[in-house]
């Protein structure tokens, strides 16, 4: 299939996610997450404030700031049709941005390269860490200057064996789902 066929495919499931089934996914990612040794020890999070239908991640930012974190969200730069990093401080201001995604509503820029950790949402995943996004590369030009960890955060049924992969598409090193950790081979 191709990405677009894939991207209808799981944006329909996306839609038609119960609300149960996201609270309990998203209650199980956060606790497997939380014990991660590369969480625990990561002074600089990447995250992402979660839209409805993805892994929710708010009880994830409140943990790294519990656990002494800085913590950092990307938010959209319209003059330069791109997102960036922005430390999110626990009592910032939020506003819906570019997609509805939501993004600090006074951005503190942050350089991506200073990040331990990243956490990455996505349409789908494959088991070998490739990542399909809702298209126009927006992500994978942000991943591209990360240099800590790139973890994907999804619900099992958004893993697949393989996604069509193109030159510019940037792959997370781990995925977590409700159900197990996915080792992605180096």
């Amino acid at each position: 299939m191709n990405k677009a066929t894939l991207r209808t495919r799981f944006r329909d499931m996306e839609y038609n996610r119960p609300a149960d089934r996201i609270a309990s996914a998203s209650r199980a990612v956060y606790e497997k997450l939380i014990g991660l040794a590369i969480f625990q020890k990561a002074q600089t999070i990447g995250a992402y404030l979660s839209l409805p239908s993805e892994i929710q991640t708010a009880d994830i930012i409140h943990a790294c700031w519990e656990q002494g974190s800085t913590v950092c969200v990307p938010y959209y730069i319209p003059e330069r049709k791109y997102y960036g990093m922005s430390r999110l401080a626990p009592a910032a201001t939020v506003r819906a941005g570019k997609a509805k995604v939501r993004e600090p509503e006074q951005p503190e820029p942050v350089d991506p390269a200073t990040l331990d950790l990243i956490l990455v949402p996505a349409l789908a995943f494959d088991r070998s860490g490739v990542r399909l996004g809702h298209g126009g590369g927006h992500y994978d030009r942000l991943l591209a200057g990360v240099r800590g960890f790139r973890l994907g955060l999804a619900f099992h049924e958004q893993i697949v064996d393989v996604l069509p992969r193109e030159p510019h598409d940037m792959c997370v090193q781990a995925i977590l789902t409700e159900q197990q950790v996915i080792e992605v081979p180096s």
